[in-house]
């Protein structure tokens, strides 16, 4: 989710426009609507189908403020911004629509609205539980880097 984040604050993804300003030419239309052309704004905020997923996650009110943002970097930075419920059921429907729109665009079957916010639900109550089940662990300070028994040689990497 990370790099998809990062791409989408960079503009990079692989939207219809975004690959034509790369000097492919291609139908530029949305591959879910069909009816505008696909840039990050419609993509993720503003195709008919995306805006009834922020709807059924009443995240209405954070997609108003994304669409006064003037550039992708402004849009994930206000994302990290927003409140942490908000914040992680937004990257997490971002993230989730985008491997919608890539399904739909390879020609395979797609998911409603609504069952994309079950989804993002679902993903949200996953990632409770998996916190809940995480036992508090004691900081008793950095273990620190030992030396080799004299005759071995240790090599540390990354």
């Amino acid at each position: 989710m990370r790099h998809f984040l990062w791409r989408l604050a960079r503009n990079s993804l692989a939207l219809k426009m975004n690959i034509q300003r790369r000097g492919v030419k291609l139908d530029t239309r949305c591959p879910l609507c069909h009816r505008l052309d696909e840039d990050g704004g419609h993509c993720f905020l503003k195709c008919k189908l995306v805006r009834r997923c922020w709807s059924c996650l009443s995240l209405e009110p954070a997609r108003q403020q994304l669409l006064l943002k003037q550039s992708a970097w402004e849009v994930v930075t206000e994302i990290l911004a927003l409140k942490e419920e908000v914040r992680i059921k937004t990257v997490l429907l971002l993230w989730k629509w985008w491997s919608v729109r890539n399904k739909i665009n390879k020609g395979e079957k797609g998911q409603t609205g609504e069952e994309v916010a079950a989804d993002v639900l679902n993903l949200m109550c996953d990632r409770r539980k998996s916190e809940m089940k995480k036992p508090a662990q004691e900081v008793t300070g950095s273990a620190g880097w030992k030396a080799p028994p004299p005759g071995q040689l240790k090599i540390n990497s990354d």
